[in-house]
Order: structure tokens, then C-alpha cells, then sequence
């Protein structure tokens, strides 16, 4: 991915994968396709390239993108489950009938090169959210 006021050239294709708080498996069809929806527009309006092959389960989200050199990871995770938690609680009130407190992720992520990434990694983060 190239920025035209930076001659850089980055492109670092990244699994990103995070759940929801206490693991709980609270996302809904509405749910997800409204996640999927805030997703791309954060990523468009932030210049994150999505790649295809994420999913959406009913306690986690796992993407493929492309950061832009500019934008650090943790800022990124942190667009991503910040503006998604606050729009999808507003949206959707019966997520206040899970005790959240007021964030629908947990706190942690998993962040790792695609081209470092070992066979399973992916896998095992979901099921057991460890690596």
C-alpha cells in the first residue's frame, strides 16, 4: 500500500482477530452484518485495505488487512472495537442485557503477519483465545 504524501512503500497483510467481552457469544445475524458494515467504513475512511478471507462468529471477529505505515496497530485495533462497541450497543439495546459494562470487546488481540504466521495460529486464538 503506497501513500502518496510519504514514498513509502508498505505492504504488511495482517490476521487481526478479537472477541467479545467474557468470550460471551452474543452476536446476531443484524449483529454481524451491521459490524461487517462499520468495519469497512472505518477501514475506508482510516485507508485500510480489507482483504478477503475474514469471519464474523458469534463471539469474535477475525480480519485480513493492510495498515497504512502511519497508523500503529494498537490505534488501528483500537478504531476498530472502539467506534464498532459504542455504534452496535446504541444500536442494537438488547446487548445491554448482557452486563458488558459499557465495552462489548475484551481487552486483548490477536495481531500477527500473514506470511509469519504458522498453521493453526488462527485457529487455536479463536478456540482458545491463547497462543
Amino acid at each position: 500500500m503506497s501513500d502518496r504524501s510519504n514514498p513509502v512503500i508498505c505492504n504488511i497483510k495482517l490476521h487481526v482477530v478479537w472477541h467479545t467481552k467474557n468470550d460471551l457469544p452474543i452476536l446476531t445475524l443484524a449483529m454481524k452484518e451491521r459490524l461487517i458494515q462499520i468495519l469497512k467504513d472505518e477501514c475506508a475512511s482510516k485507508r485500510i485495505q480489507i482483504i478477503p478471507g475474514g469471519k464474523i462468529g458469534t463471539n469474535h471477529v477475525y480480519m485480513r488487512v493492510v495498515c497504512p505505515p502511519r497508523i500503529a496497530l494498537s490505534e488501528m485495533l483500537r478504531y476498530f472495537k472502539g467506534r464498532s462497541s459504542r455504534l452496535l450497543q446504541q444500536e442494537f439495546p438488547e446487548l445491554a442485557t448482557h452486563n458488558l459494562g459499557g465495552a462489548l470487546w475484551g481487552s486483548g488481540y490477536l495481531c500477527t503477519a500473514m506470511e509469519a504466521c504458522a498453521p493453526g495460529t488462527i485457529e487455536d486464538y479463536i478456540a482458545k483465545k491463547v497462543v
